[in-house]
């Protein structure tokens, strides 16, 4: 069945639209002693890659270009938010696999491998974006069968004591209006379109730089 916007809830859209809300604050502003090494964006496909939990990698591949723009967004934001000294992904690419090569990995190895990472590039925290579910929307943006979900996490690491910094996880699917009131802002922001996978992950990479305080 078709998911469609009802006439009702843009007619709700046109009351509240006139109310303000004050967004919550984000984090106090970090700045990394050095510079800020920045990983792409990528699903992790093995336990020692994954940061911050054991939750595990669901939903659809995600095609290459898309992991790709989403590093982009995650440079641009970053740049946007006035951090610009740091290395980037084809950096810490490099060093990703300088580590593999000369050490072994486990489960249970996760920070120690992206501590290794980062001090390899070297920096003074490392950024690590990574994706852990993607499904894309199957219908446009007034009518869906199956509406996008995502979730990501970005993880900020030192390097040297190999102690996690800042994490934050953002996990969404967007609903219709009458399965939940309480996305009435979401709602109203977003022009009451169903969104596309990109697009939400889009919007968790700008709150979490927010809520981390980057």
């Amino acid at each position: 069945m078709i998911r469609r916007w009802h006439p009702f809830w843009l007619v709700l859209l046109l009351l509240v639209a006139s109310l303000s809300c004050t967004a919550p604050q984000g984090a106090k502003q970090w700045m990394p002693e050095g510079e800020l090494a920045v990983a792409s964006f990528h699903q992790p496909r093995h336990d020692w890659e994954l940061l911050g939990s054991s939750e595990k990698v669901s939903g659809q591949e995600v095609p290459e270009q898309h992991l790709k723009e989403l590093t982009r967004k995650l440079l641009q934001e970053l740049e946007k938010r006035g951090i610009t000294s740091l290395s980037g992904p084809e950096s810490v690419a490099g060093c990703r696999e300088i580590v593999l090569s000369r050490e072994a990995v486990s489960p249970q190895s996760a920070r120690q491998y992206w501590a290794s990472v980062g001090r390899c590039v070297p920096a003074g925290a490392i950024l690590v974006p990574q994706l852990t579910h993607w499904r894309q929307r199957e219908g446009g943006p007034w009518g869906v069968e199956n509406p996008a979900s995502v979730a990501l996490r970005l993880v900020l690491l030192d390097p040297e004591q190999e102690e996690v910094l800042r994490f934050f996880q953002f996990r969404e699917e967007q609903k219709s209006l009458s399965e939940n009131l309480l996305e009435i802002g979401n709602f109203i922001r977003r022009g009451g379109q169903w969104l596309r996978a990109e697009d939400l992950a889009a919007e968790g990479i700008r709150r979490g730089l927010k809520d981390m305080g980057l």
